[in-house]
């Protein structure tokens, strides 16, 4: 007994159609690619945004604030030593504000740390005020330095 077998070729796509799968998955690849791309970009120039909006508000209040200390100090409000030490607080209120940086607690030592010399040098310059017995030291001039660094913080 013979049997016979027809063997027939196997279903097959034309060329064509394998041309398109891969420019499809090719298209779809260059799509992804440039949407992850203009969001990135986005959120950057957010983020950027974002921080000068933030700095902007925060140099805004914190300059009336100062206005207000020194408008106390011009009324007779305020003596050397609390101008000394509501500038202080002032500074640093900003720069944690601004930063983050945790400042309110931080010595002389540890703000020379942060590599800003400008900030270091004018919190220490409030100390002799805020705690001699009898201090020289210029209230007016403190005021103008604290609102020279708010200004010019970057």
């Amino acid at each position: 007994m013979k049997y016979s077998v027809n063997l027939e070729a196997p279903f097959a796509f034309s060329a064509r159609w394998y041309w398109i799968g891969a420019g499809f998955l090719l298209l779809a690849v260059l799509v992804t690619a440039a949407v992850y791309y203009i969001f990135r970009h986005l959120s950057r120039t957010d983020s950027a945004r974002m921080k000068w909006h933030r700095l902007a508000h925060n140099r805004e209040k914190y300059l009336k604030r100062i206005d207000e200390i020194e408008a106390a100090y011009k009324k007779g409000d305020l003596d050397t030593r609390a101008v000394a030490q509501r500038m202080s607080k002032e500074v640093r209120s900003f720069v944690d504000a601004v930063t983050g940086w945790r400042t309110d607690t931080m010595v002389y030592n540890e703000l020379v740390r942060l590599n800003r010399p400008e900030l270091a040098e004018l919190v220490r310059s409030y100390y002799e005020p805020e705690f001699a017995y009898y201090s020289e030291a210029d209230a007016k001039h403190a005021i103008e330095r604290g609102k020279e660094l708010i200004r010019k913080w970057a």
